[in-house]
């Protein structure tokens, strides 16, 4: 601290003006480094909250496509829409490849992380799906086509032979099949087909006992059996794509949802999160930047008080001297400046001398002047 002292005493004006005018600039670099600091955190603040918008963006069209795609298999399976099929095949790639967006665009590691689980939840579903596509085409998508087309052309074999032959007790129990059938296919219940199978069983029965001809009973026997046979694979497809649809439903309700929901809240948190620090960096870039600029002007202004009076004291100093030759009288000034100062105080030194001098010259000139005149 000493040295320190010792070097800033030893500072001539032009030096220690100097000095103030390099804090000054300093002050102004950090002002602008600090400005400057602050702005690229703004651009950067605006950039990451823009691309997060468009994220955002992308997601919901992503949520509005997945349930698009949802819609499409009910539509196929539960509603036997065939154009369901060919919905579901452009929404599925198309939803791929979003999601694969996603993946590489989301801000944070643990919204990837939840986004990469969705998409293994994705793969689960189409695999299912695909499993019940082949059912639901061996059912058939009307009346007339598949295994239920199948089912009513042997029922109605059946009816026209027992219609034909007048065997009502036969064609009482086969509307009672025919009522456990519509009954199972409107809702799928094993209660019905147990109902079913037992009123087969009491078919079979009465056309064991009905007055027909062997080849009559024969061939009646044979297109009852078609039709048993017929009902039992619809109703073996029937129920595994109702186990695949409820499948398919788990999948989404209960694996794709919740992250669908986690994803979008966690990135909902991040865009207002970066909102805040938004409003936050503003508010600091204001008053950092006129805070430190009024710091800057005030310690100038300290500093150009203190140096002026670190250079007008010893001038003040060589004044009084100055003043007190008048009377004769010597005061010394003592300055380690160097430069102007030091070269004052050297002249000032030589006059009060050549003052001194004379002074005494003229003290005895003024005793002696009867003498010397």
């Amino acid at each position: 601290m000493g040295n320190i002292k010792a070097w800033f005493a030893k500072m001539t004006i032009v030096e220690r003006l100097r000095l103030i005018g390099a804090v000054a600039l300093l002050g102004l670099f950090l002002v602008a480094f600090t400005h400057s600091f602050l702005l690229r955190k703004v651009e950067s603040i605006v950039t990451s909250f823009t691309q997060s918008t468009m994220v955002m963006e992308d997601m919901d069209m992503f949520m509005a496509d997945l349930f698009q795609e949802k819609e499409a298999t009910q539509a196929f399976l539960q509603f036997s829409q065939k154009s369901g099929l060919s919905k579901w095949e452009v929404f599925s790639l198309k939803n791929d490849k979003a999601l694969d967006k996603l993946i590489e665009a989301l801000p944070t590691q643990s919204m990837r992380e939840s986004i990469t689980m969705l998409k293994n939840e994705m793969e689960k579903f189409d695999s299912m799906f695909i499993q019940a596509v082949p059912n639901k085409e061996a059912l058939g998508f009307h009346e007339n086509e598949g295994v239920m087309g199948q089912l009513r052309e042997a029922i109605h074999q059946v009816e026209d032979r027992l219609k034909a032959k007048s065997q009502d007790k036969l064609l009482i129990s086969m509307l009672m099949l025919r009522r456990h059938e519509k009954d199972f296919i409107q809702r799928p219940d094993m209660s019905y087909i147990d109902l079913w199978r037992s009123e087969v069983s009491h078919f079979q029965r009465l056309l064991q006992r009905a007055k027909l001809g062997a080849n009559d009973k024969k061939s009646i026997a044979q297109s009852f059996n078609l039709y048993v046979q017929h009902f039992e694979k619809y109703q073996e497809y029937t129920l595994h794509t109702l186990n695949l649809e409820k499948t398919l439903d788990q999948i989404y309700a209960q694996g794709m949802l919740p992250l669908l929901k986690q994803v979008h809240t966690h990135l909902s948190s991040h865009i207002d999160h970066l909102q805040a620090t938004y409003k936050q960096v503003l508010g600091l870039q204001v008053y950092a930047f006129w805070g430190i600029l009024l710091l800057v002007v005030l310690l100038v202004s300290l500093l150009i008080s203190w140096i002026g009076k670190t250079i007008t004291r010893p001038l003040n100093d060589i004044a009084d001297a100055m003043d007190a030759l008048e009377e004769g009288k010597i005061r010394h000034v003592h300055s380690s400046m160097q430069g102007a100062i030091s070269e004052l105080l050297d002249s000032l030194e030589k006059f009060q001398k050549q003052s001194v001098e004379t002074y005494l010259l003229k003290q005895v000139l003024a005793t002696n002047r009867p003498v010397l005149f």
